[in-house]
């Protein structure tokens, strides 16, 4: 029992892992933590009436719990992008970019400050741009965010 459980810990990690889409991610772990709770339950269960039953509920709590742990993995790689546009925005001059590269995905970034200004309020704001490489293909996106009384960088 603990050689299936084993497995299926593993192949939820690495199918999860091999998907570069969040929203994918999600997708592969909820369906193969279903497939895997499925079998730990019909293995436990055996087969007939109480083997379908089993399969069901233990499939269910392994989609569940799939879906659960990716989406608690998926916020990490959005930390570390934030701290690197904090870092941009705080102290880059302009036109210099600061790169950023997730360790789970590959997807690579350039966050690059355009201009500072300050707005009506007088809070300190920056023009900035963002061009993401994620695969074969470029995303650019174009922000600009004002720093808060607390120092933190809000998008407007």
């Amino acid at each position: 029992m603990k050689k299936v459980l084993c497995l299926a810990a593993l192949a939820l990690v690495i199918s999860s892992c091999a998907v570069t889409d969040r929203k994918n991610k999600l997708a592969v772990a909820t369906v193969t933590g279903g497939v895997a709770g499925a079998f730990v339950g019909w293995t436990v269960f055996g087969p007939g009436g109480s083997g379908i039953l089993g399969s069901l509920v233990v499939g269910s709590l392994g989609a569940g719990a799939g879906y659960l742990a990716t989406d608690t993995l998926l916020p990490r790689e959005r930390e570390s992008f934030h701290r690197a546009t904090y870092h941009s925005l705080q102290g880059m001059p302009e036109g210099q970019p600061t790169k950023w590269t997730s360790a789970d995905t590959g997807t690579t970034a350039s966050i690059t400050p355009l201009r500072s200004f300050r707005a009506k309020d007088g809070k300190l704001c920056r023009d900035f741009v963002v061009v993401f490489k994620i695969g074969e293909s470029r995303e650019s996106v174009k922000r600009t965010a004002c720093r808060g009384v607390d120092g933190a960088w809000q998008t407007i």
